[in-house]
């Protein structure tokens, strides 16, 4: 596989985990849910795929540096979505009592 075909694979792996995030997100994305959990493995999981392929010399560091920071905005935005529905749930309960 060459160098191109790996990095486009990887992007496209980070896409989907960013799907993944966006559709999680209209559902309830809470601190226990399964899926949070399951992102969580994918990132893992890409992150230890990213360094394998620097260390074998099948991507660039400049290229690592890139998809990680990609995976970092993925972590970010599923924190931020999370501290925002939390938010929300507290303002509706408050409205409630």
């Amino acid at each position: 596989m060459s160098r191109a075909t790996k990095a486009a694979t990887i992007a496209l792996s980070i896409a989907f985990a960013g799907i993944t995030v966006v559709d999680a997100m209209a559902g309830n994305w809470g601190q226990n849910h399964p899926r949070r959990e399951q992102v969580n493995d994918r990132l893992q999981n890409q992150n230890r795929r990213i360094n394998r392929e620097v260390r074998e010399g099948e991507i660039t560091k400049g290229e690592a540096r890139q998809l990680h920071s990609e995976d970092r905005a993925i972590r970010s935005e599923r924190a931020d979505n999370v501290e925002a529905q939390q938010r929300s749930h507290n303002a509706c309960r408050a409205e409630i009592t």
